[in-house]
C-alpha cells in the first residue's frame, strides 16, 4: 500500500471516530501522529456529542481526558438542545442530568417548535410534558410549516 492510501486511510479511521485503529495502522506503517493531532481529534468527538469514541480515543492515544471536560459537554449538550448526547454522556461517565434543567430545556424546545427534542426530554423524565406546551409547540409547528 502506498503511503498515500495508508494517511488516507488513517484519517477516515481518525475522521469515523475509530482512533485505536488508526493509531495501530500508524504504527504498523510507521506513520507518526502527533498528540497534538490526537487531541484535536478526542475534541471534534466530543463537540459531534461522541463522547463513548472520544473516551476510548483519549485512552488508545493515552491523552488524559479530565472528567471536568466531559461535565462541560454534558452542559454544553443539554444548552443546545441535544438531549441524547448528554443523557449517553451522562451514562458514560455515572453523573446524573439535573431534572429541573432537563424540564427546562424541553420547555424551550416546545416553544421553538421542536417537538421530538421536547418529548425527548420529558422522555428522560419518565414524565409526560403539560398539554399547554404541546398546544403552543403544535401552534409554532404548523405556523412554520415544519413539524419536526
Amino acid at each position: 500500500m502506498t503511503d498515500e492510501k495508508v494517511l488516507t486511510y488513517i484519517k477516515k479511521c481518525l475522521d469515523a471516530g475509530r482512533m485505536s485503529e488508526a493509531i495501530e495502522t500508524s504504527e504498523i506503517a510507521k506513520v507518526e501522529l502527533s498528540k497534538e493531532e490526537l487531541k484535536n481529534y478526542i475534541y471534534k468527538y466530543l463537540e459531534n456529542g461522541w463522547v463513548s469514541k472520544a473516551i476510548e480515543g483519549s485512552k488508545a492515544a493515552g491523552i488524559e481526558l479530565p472528567k471536568e471536560v466531559l461535565i462541560n459537554y454534558i452542559n454544553k449538550y443539554l444548552d443546545e438542545g441535544r438531549i441524547y448526547s448528554a443523557n449517553e454522556a451522562s451514562k458514560i461517565i455515572g453523573l446524573p442530568l439535573p431534572k429541573e434543567k432537563i424540564i427546562i430545556i424541553g420547555r424551550a424546545c416546545f416553544l421553538k417548535g421542536k417537538l421530538n427534542q421536547g418529548l425527548e426530554a420529558y422522555k428522560l423524565l419518565k414524565e409526560n410534558p403539560p398539554v399547554e406546551e404541546l398546544i403552543i409547540c403544535g401552534g409554532v409547528c404548523f405556523k412554520d410549516g415544519q413539524f419536526y
